[in-house]
């Protein structure tokens, strides 16, 4: 196993490690807790795809993948604005309804297949995802 997947399994286990301590033992309000750990478990389900990316022996398993990937990775701009928000305590409904809304086109996009075009093979990184201009 290359550092680079250590790196990415690190990252799932603990991403996800601190997202649940700090909403079990967090000492904030409930909507800052929840949205830190949705915050977390986005950031943790990106880097086991990553790693699962690295890891995939065939074409066809790194491209299934790649969804997961970018799935995940959508949803961490506007969750760490909601994030923040709430952590500064101004849930401005506007605000997080368009970072949601744009979370929610880029997912239309992802599903008709716009953002990424498949998946090649590296030397030394393993599979990975090959992103279109948009």
């Amino acid at each position: 196993m290359s550092w680079y997947e250590v790196n990415f399994l690190l990252g799932t286990v603990l991403s996800l490690f601190a997202g649940l301590f700090v909403l079990y033992c967090g000492q904030s309000k409930p909507t800052v807790r929840r949205t830190w750990f949705l915050l977390c478990l986005s950031i943790s389900v990106w880097h086991a795809g990553r790693f699962l990316i690295a890891i995939a022996e065939t074409r066809y398993v790194a491209e299934q993948t790649v969804y997961l990937n970018y799935l995940s990775a959508i949803f961490v701009p506007p969750l760490y604005l909601h994030f923040c928000v709430a952590l500064l305590g101004d849930e401005s409904r506007k605000v997080l309804l368009g970072g949601y809304l744009l979370a929610i086109v880029d997912l239309l996009l992802l599903a008709s297949g716009t953002l990424t075009e498949g998946v090649r093979l590296d030397s030394s990184l393993g599979f990975y995802e090959i992103p279109t201009k948009a």
